[in-house]
């Protein structure tokens, strides 16, 4: 595998990746994944990046079915208050398992420290919860969030610093699963918790509960992040706290990523 420049901007290799990991990765719609590739990968736009000596953009390259292929890219550039900015960071589903997204941030980091970042941040959609997950392993953590508009409409974003330079409200943080408990109460009864299957959210790992000590009648879920019991998913298996707001949905981050 290498990391590098691109050689010369491939806008169509770059929109299809980018296109393909939100794809896998993220709860969006295609029509907004469609918009948002146009409004930020446009050649119009990564021609600009790659004039500006503050901007990085570097891909991956990795041998697949017996050839050199761009599997993944990371784009990021200076802002204004000194911090080193990764805006883009995608893997395209057939090159996920291999190291190429922590290829990809260790060399887009190191090249932002390189023009004069102070500090890194990243920031990720926050209907992806690959990222928050993904930017835990370099020891980041979530320190606020911002808005996007995409195409008309006003979108969350997550913003992760080193965790050291984190402001964020420390009940705000993820929940560490050594502290999930072996039964809870609810309305008077006492619940199962599955403790060996984390099911992960934006803000912690849900668990499921059941019923019954042999933890063969599932009862509901519990949120590791607010304490409380979470009714059944709907049919997509989207899981929701009223509590705290934590949120996980069917097609969450897996190490593949990595």
């Amino acid at each position: 595998m290498e990391v590098r420049e691109p050689d010369s901007i491939d806008g169509e290799v770059i929109r299809d990746i980018a296109g393909r990991s939100l794809r896998a990765s993220y709860g969006l719609s295609p029509d907004t994944i469609d918009a948002t590739v146009r409004q930020f990968q446009n050649d119009d736009r990564l021609d600009e990046l790659t004039g500006d000596e503050s901007a990085v953009l570097v891909v991956a390259e990795d041998e697949l079915e017996g050839e050199e292929q761009v599997v993944g890219f990371a784009q990021g550039e200076l802002a204004d208050d000194g911090y080193g900015e990764v805006n883009w960071h995608h893997v395209a589903p057939e090159g996920r398992g291999r190291g190429v997204g922590t290829e990809l941030f260790s060399e887009i980091e190191e090249r932002l420290q390189d023009r004069g970042g102070e500090s890194i941040r990243a920031n990720v959609l926050s209907d992806n919860m690959e990222g928050a997950q993904f930017f835990e392993q370099f020891g980041y953590a979530e320190d606020h969030t911002s808005d996007v508009e995409i195409d008309g409409e006003s979108h969350a974003v997550n913003v992760f610093v080193p965790e050291a330079e984190s402001e964020s409200d420390p009940g705000d943080q993820r929940t560490d699963p050594g502290e999930i408990p072996e039964t809870v109460e609810d309305e008077g009864e006492t619940k199962y918790v599955r403790r060996d299957y984390e099911i992960p959210g934006e803000k912690g790992p849900f668990f499921e509960l059941y019923s019954d000590e042999g933890r063969e009648d599932l009862y509901a879920y519990w949120c590791s992040h607010s304490e409380n019991v979470v009714a059944a998913g709907d049919d997509q298996g989207r899981l929701e706290c009223s509590e705290c707001g934590n949120v996980h949905r069917a097609d969450d981050w897996d190490a593949g990523y990595l």
